[in-house]
């Protein structure tokens, strides 16, 4: 034994105040824990120093200020969560650093700004679910670098632009939810390639054309909602595929739009 502290783990402990930059001396810690309290103050750039660290969990406290870019430099980080705090700030080019990374939670912090293009670097990525903020701006292309992940989670934002091509690359994805922006342009045919997604939400966007048939080939969905946009044309036939289905959503969108028998 060597009396150095590898794993920290103090959630739910009722803890108050800042976290002190003390932290920083931890030099062997791989697993830091303090989810569910109530620490407040910036988060101190020294948190940056725990350069062997492999899980960052903060969420569910009250944080503010803004993420520090130092974090970038935490190279072995597997999961990073800040997620429910009142962080601020915009989502730094510097996470981009972390080829480690598997787990990405920022959702509900208030973040602001685009999403970096640098975020495309985190091809390690299974889950990046940042919904719940201010994030502003285009998708950008490079998403479609993240091939392994499975969840992706930017609901609630005020994005705008369309939907990338490219997004029909991430044939892992079980779940993609984009719904409650600002996004327009068509449904992209491309997304029929995700042959594992079980979850599609692109409900309240302002998305225009028709629902493409291509949607049918997506034969692992049990949800589908893309409610209250400005679709047209008519519901294709080849939803009748979805066998899986249990959720179809598609009213509230133009007068235009038609509804077959696979709209039940």
């Amino acid at each position: 034994m060597n009396g150095h502290i590898i794993e920290l783990n103090l959630n739910d402990r009722g803890l108050e105040g800042s976290l002190p930059p003390e932290i920083g001396r931890l030099q062997y810690i791989q697993k830091l824990s303090m989810t569910g309290n109530n620490l407040s103050w910036t988060l101190p750039s020294e948190l940056g120093s725990l350069l062997d660290l492999s899980e960052l969990d903060l969420k569910s406290n009250n944080f503010f200020g803004t993420i520090p870019s130092e974090i970038g430099e935490l190279k072995s980080l597997t999961k990073l969560s800040m997620s429910s705090n009142k962080l601020t700030g915009t989502v730094s080019s510097q996470l981009g650093n972390l080829q480690q990374l598997s787990l990405l939670y920022l959702w509900s912090i208030n973040l602001s700004g685009t999403i970096p293009s640098e975020m495309g670097e985190l091809t390690s990525l299974t889950e990046l679910q940042m919904n719940t903020n201010q994030l502003t701006g285009t998708l950008p292309s490079h998403l479609g670098n993240l091939q392994q992940l499975s969840l992706l989670y930017l609901w609630s934002n005020n994005l705008t632009g369309t939907i990338p091509s490219e997004m029909g690359e991430l044939t892992s994805l079980t779940v993609l939810s984009m719904s409650t922006n600002q996004l327009t342009g068509t449904v992209p045919s491309h997304l029929s390639n995700l042959q594992q997604l079980s979850g599609l939400y692109l409900w309240s966007n302002n998305l225009t054309g028709t629902i493409p048939s291509e949607i049918g080939e997506l034969t692992s969905l049990t949800e589908l909602e893309m409610n209250t946009n400005q679709l047209t044309g008519t519901a294709p036939s080849q939803l009748g595929n979805l066998q899986e289905l249990s959720v179809l959503s598609i009213r509230d969108c133009s007068d235009d739009i038609a509804y077959s028998a696979t709209d039940q």
